[in-house]
């Protein structure tokens, strides 16, 4: 019988440099140990404690923030100019007749939307929001939410990568982020849902202890400072656990 040739899958790790992420010559308790998010703080390592998975595709780095967000601030400032342009042509107009037109006049052209509905060039990654208190019923800590989605993540359970707010002093909630490479793979999204619903991370509500939804959005609309309610009218967020948990029941 002919031995296999194919080589084993090559480690790789997007924060190998990143004194705030884990490194692959460390275990994921010692980089638990290391860099506890509860007590960590943003004075020493700035916002962000961050894990990859070593099976991650080379392709899934760290991408051009200064480039995707130049080229988002171009596309916005073009869909003020015509917003502007549109309102002054047809003063007291509803906003559903503007929104109206605006679709139209940007017919085959690259809109606002496009900045998270494009992959490519720019290439912005999404992610999956878990907010997390310091005290919630289950699990009993962010320490332990951060294990299992660090545990999660190096395993290839997850996404391809992860991250989680460090301690700035103040008494808010936490972020934990759950990245996957592709925002238009609704399945794979589904999947990591359920994953971190097994992991008692959430229920199909949302985030334990908050009641809130779980939110999936691309990291472009962070790096643009775009909210919910801004003044472009855009949609931050995909969508949330509850429309993707919904889907094929």
């Amino acid at each position: 019988m002919a031995a296999s040739t194919s080589k084993p899958q090559e480690a790789v790790n997007m924060y190998e440099d990143y004194s705030s992420g884990r490194h692959l010559s460390e275990t994921v308790e010692a980089f638990l140990r290391r860099l506890p998010p509860l007590s960590t703080s943003i004075m020493d390592y700035g916002p962000w404690i961050y894990c990859a998975s070593p099976y991650a595709s080379k392709g899934n780095g760290p991408e051009d923030q200064a480039t995707l967000v130049r080229r988002g601030r171009q596309l916005l400032k073009k869909f003020t100019a015509l917003k502007a342009g549109i309102e002054a042509s047809m003063p007291g107009k509803s906003k559903g007749v503007i929104t109206r037109q605006l679709d139209v006049d940007w017919t085959g052209h690259t809109t606002p939307q496009a900045i998270r509905t494009r992959p490519s060039r720019p290439r912005a990654r999404n992610r999956l929001h878990v907010r997390q208190m310091d005290a919630i019923p289950l699990p009993p800590d962010l320490n332990t939410a951060w294990s299992l989605v660090a545990h999660g993540t190096v395993a290839g359970e997850l996404g391809h990568a992860a991250k989680v707010a460090t301690d700035d002093g103040s008494q808010n909630a936490r972020l934990i982020c759950i990245y996957t490479p592709d925002f238009g793979d609704k399945e794979d999204v589904k999947r990591v849902l359920e994953r971190i619903l097994a992991m008692g991370l959430c229920n199909r509500n949302g985030a334990i202890g908050e009641g809130k939804a779980i939110y999936y959005k691309a990291d472009a609309y962070t790096y643009l400072e775009l909210m919910g309610g801004n003044e472009f009218g855009l949609k931050t967020s995909l969508f949330s656990n509850r429309e993707v948990l919904a889907e094929g029941k």
